[in-house]
């Protein structure tokens, strides 16, 4: 069964649509939160908080996931000093995060996603608007896209994650993130944003599949096993199933190959100096990211070469 669960995370549709995707730091949250909650039910904290900084280094909400692990060591396994501490070092980070480092480095003085989020605090200026925000907030979440969105996360698992409420909480604020998000990728596990999500539905999904077993257990000792492997099997199908229909057929039917086109775009990326400042285009901006200044075309600033396809 543990071996079984294993598999479902590593053939989650959304973690290989992460891994697929683009590069982006926030990936590798995915195995290092997986640790870190490891290393939480293990008890070992100073394990726990290193995997915790190296999760909260990939992206700045990233912290307020860590508080939340760090509130269920206080309320779950009665640890309060360790659980109050890493709260308030996951709260304190994301407040730096949000309140003083993006605001010094972008032009703007704030987030520029920020404005995803716009139509929200657009009605609540006075005081009834406010109040219907929880409102509109269930309206967005209704939305036939996001409700598939939450379904295609928690499918694949038989949706036993719904039966660990404790521990899917943790994926609250990146699932809060990508659901309220006016951009559409962020609810469409087809790209990197669900990457800090898929841990604690796996997670979720071991506590799910025990709460079942011990209930049946009650009733028969001896059904212990054979429910939790019972179970475990069908998490696999399930799990193959997803895979096959969302990750491997949609791969082979679009099989990646280097063409003359990218190598003409290497030999392109190679003659432009490692310290140049440069505007490109969004195939070619991950290409030569590694530089002070980037820009997305068409915004120039102090760019002096600028790549197109």
């Amino acid at each position: 069964a543990g071996a079984v669960f294993a598999f479902a995370y590593l053939l989650s549709p959304s973690l290989q649509a992460a891994a697929l995707a683009d590069f982006h730091p926030v990936t590798l949250s995915a195995s290092l939160l997986l640790f870190a909650f490891y290393f939480l039910q293990k008890r070992r904290y100073p394990v726990f908080l290193l995997f915790a900084i190296l999760a909260m280094s990939t992206k700045e909400e990233i912290p307020f996931s860590v508080a939340l692990m760090g509130l269920y060591a206080a309320v779950v396994q009665k640890d309060r000093a360790w659980g109050l501490a890493t709260a308030l070092l996951g709260l304190a980070w994301g407040g730096i995060a949000f309140g003083l480092v993006i605001p010094a480095f972008n032009p703007a003085g704030s987030s520029p996603y920020f404005s995803r989020y716009e139509y929200l605090a657009g009605p609540a200026s006075g005081t009834g608007g406010f109040l219907s925000l929880p409102a509109q907030v269930l309206a967005t979440v209704m939305e036939e896209q996001r409700r598939a969105y939450l379904d295609g996360l928690v499918r694949p698992l038989l949706y036993l994650p719904m039966l660990s409420p404790f521990t899917l909480a943790l994926a609250l604020p990146d699932l809060g993130i990508n659901l309220l998000s006016n951009f559409p990728f962020q609810y469409s596990s087809r790209v990197h944003y669900d990457a800090p999500i898929v841990p604690f539905l796996a997670v979720s999904a071991i506590f799910g599949t025990q709460l079942v077993a011990r209930l049946l257990g009650r009733i028969s000792r001896p059904l212990f096993k054979p429910v939790a492997l019972v179970l475990a099997t069908a998490v696999l199908f399930s799990s193959l199933s997803s895979y096959y229909r969302q990750v491997f057929l949609p791969l082979i039917d679009h099989i990646p190959a280097v063409t003359e086109h990218q190598r003409l775009g290497e030999a392109f990326v190679a003659m432009v100096p490692s310290q140049a400042g440069v505007s490109a285009g969004t195939t070619i901006n991950p290409h030569v990211s590694q530089r002070q200044s980037l820009y997305l075309f068409p915004e120039l600033k102090d760019a002096e070469y600028i790549l197109l396809d």
